[in-house]
């Protein structure tokens, strides 16, 4: 979660990273699509808003060694 300590600037991201492991089968999106998930899952959200933060970018990132796969909303 980053914002900036400035009051009147509204903006947030929120980034979640996950790790491809040797096991997985799905696509580096599939995961990261499920980064996104726990993004809405978790307060971070909450608490940017309870900051003042309402320009709020999300974004999930997955990678497997170099391969990187990622979602914003």
């Amino acid at each position: 979660m980053i914002y900036p300590k400035d009051n009147n600037d509204a903006r947030g991201w929120i980034l979640e990273f996950k790790a491809k492991k040797p096991y997985q089968k799905q696509s580096l999106e599939a995961i990261a699509q499920e980064a996104m998930q726990q993004i809405h899952s978790s307060k971070y959200l909450a608490t940017l808003k309870e900051l003042g933060k309402t320009d709020i970018m999300l974004v999930g990132v997955a990678f497997d060694g170099k391969e990187v796969g990622g979602v914003m909303g």
